[in-house]
């Protein structure tokens, strides 16, 4: 309950920025379910004819039987040497696209975290607890990309038992970039997909969208970022975490040490072509920290990146211009040049 009431108020925040007014909010028709543990909403926008009923639900019945399918093809999968899975055609590329991002990040992201993942459980409502270093030493072990095997095309194992191939952090991006392809399609000419967070927003409007505030509670935000055919996808320690003895635990794991990331970073936001590229992206660029994160979107082509640090500073990679993101809270944060 407490994630569909984030992502609610989340598409709250978008549709405000936005600024439509009372003709447009008469010609949008939204959809909203829960699906990869998260609120997906879609937002279709046009005139009469663009959506017509029967032309706006052939297009939400398309849309999210198509995102239950993906959360079925990519639910947990457990494999090892013991045990060798065989791919199909969309797990081979999603595997093939984790892998590169797990080569391109040195591991930052790492399609095998799973077992990590798991240990810690770190997930609203549940008893959260830093786990004994023993049980953090053994699982370390697990996470290493480069023990995936191809033993014949479309079927690999693991090296070790026990390791988990885990599309958590990838799949909801390709979920939205083949969310658009099917509305595409179906002549849906502009619109918004929200997947918990993953948005992408497609057609020839400039959409606005506010980026979470991580010292404040949330729908404050400190910028607007302006997208048009593109993805926008945040990683933070804001946004799953837990507090022991005074420090606090997030979700974002470091793969070498087992443990949280521990850096200069709130959050990392990534504007990108395709939020599959963001998903990975954004998840990889907090993980390597400031420097070695905007070396990472600055020589990623169809990525730009804003990083918001403990330090109150924001620092944006090249290709981000004034128009495409803008502070609004200014005194409090500061954009500067690395």
């Amino acid at each position: 309950m407490n994630k569909k009431i984030l992502a609610v108020i989340f598409l709250i925040i978008i549709l405000a920025i936005t600024g439509c007014n009372s003709e447009e909010n008469n010609r949008r028709a939204r959809k909203t379910e829960f699906f990869m543990g998260t609120v997906v909403e879609v937002i279709l926008y046009g005139d009469e004819e663009d959506l017509a009923k029967d032309k706006r639900e052939k297009a939400f019945t398309k849309v999210f039987n198509e995102i239950r399918n993906l959360e079925e093809k990519f639910s947990v999968e457990k494999i090892n040497k013991e045990h060798p899975i065989t791919l199909d055609e969309e797990k081979t590329y999603l595997l093939r696209k984790s892998l590169y991002f797990s080569e391109i990040t040195d591991g930052a992201f790492d399609i095998t975290v799973g077992p990590l993942v798991k240990l810690w459980n770190i997930s609203p409502g549940e008893d959260n607890k830093v786990p004994e270093k023993e049980e953090i030493d053994k699982v370390i072990s697990l996470v290493n990309y480069k023990k995936i095997k191809t033993v014949a095309p479309g079927i690999i194992h693991m090296e070790d038992k026990g390791m988990f191939v885990d599309f958590g952090g990838i799949a909801k991006g390709y979920a939205a970039d083949k969310v658009a392809l099917i509305l595409r399609e179906e002549d849906i000419n502009s619109g918004i997909i929200n997947l918990g967070g993953n948005v992408y927003a497609f057609g020839e409007k400039t959409w606005k969208f506010g980026i979470q505030d991580p010292f404040m509670k949330r729908g404050d935000y400190l910028g607007v970022a302006s997208l048009k055919n593109q993805s926008l996808v945040t990683s933070g320690i804001y946004e799953r975490y837990f507090e022991e003895n005074g420090k606090i635990y997030h979700h974002i794991f470091d793969t070498k040490t087992g443990y949280p990331v521990e850096n200069e970073l709130l959050s990392v936001s990534v504007i990108s072509e395709k939020s599959l590229d963001g998903d990975a992206l954004s998840t990889a660029a907090f993980a390597l920290g400031l420097d070695k994160g905007i070396k990472l979107l600055e020589n990623f082509q169809g990525a730009e990146g804003i990083f918001v640090t403990k330090n109150n500073e924001i620092f944006l990679t090249s290709g981000i211009s004034k128009e495409d993101f803008q502070l609004v809270e200014r005194g409090k944060y500061e954009i500067k040049k690395r």
